[in-house]
């Protein structure tokens, strides 16, 4: 018999299952949380899979990784094509995920462009293959370089700064800040 469980406190479903990649077995584990005896775990054994569901599979994360890249946008096509195309630059430059702030280094949507300011390279899709040539050690070194944080910061305050500047034109007079308190 199943056992039920609670749902999550940040979404409020009920989880029922967990998935690990266990990368060096080529397995990807799947545990079910309160399912019946005999039916709490399942292995898919990625090696025996077709070359054409592999491929099926690669196509199918990276459009996901896509999607999810400008999911959050909100009816702005210009904000959706910077997201989708960091993730791709990144994507090339041989990185899954978005290096953390605070990490010593910089995010690749970021260093990417420091790297072309610094250097004087003007084409983005060639730059992202230079890069992306380099070993991986000097990619790392390179994002963690002073010349490339301090651009990025560079980077990170100019379009701070248009922003302000396209909130200020977007809201007009907009009055004080309290107005928008008062009851």
């Amino acid at each position: 018999m199943a056992i039920e469980t609670q749902p999550t406190p940040a979404s409020g479903r009920i989880r029922v299952m967990s998935v690990d990649q266990n990368r060096d077995e080529g397995i990807l584990a799947v545990t079910f949380i309160g399912a019946s005896e005999g039916k709490q775990s399942y292995e898919l054994n990625v090696a025996a899979l077709s070359d054409s569901i592999k491929t099926d599979g690669l196509w199918h994360g990276l459009e996901q990784k896509v999607r999810d890249a400008a999911a959050g946008v909100k009816g702005n096509a210009d904000d959706a094509y910077d997201l989708v195309s960091a993730v791709g630059n990144r994507l090339v430059a041989g990185e899954w995920t978005k290096a953390r702030e605070g990490g010593g280094g910089t995010t690749s949507a970021y260093w990417i462009e420091a790297v072309m300011r610094l250097k004087g390279w003007t084409d983005k899709a060639d730059s992202v293959q230079r890069l992306a040539g380099l070993a991986e050690d000097k990619r790392d070194a390179l994002k963690k370089h002073p010349q490339v944080v301090a651009m990025v910061a560079q980077i990170k305050a100019e379009r701070a700064a248009a922003e302000l500047e396209k909130a200020r034109a977007n809201a007009g007079d907009g009055g004080s800040m309290e107005d928008l308190f008062a009851v």
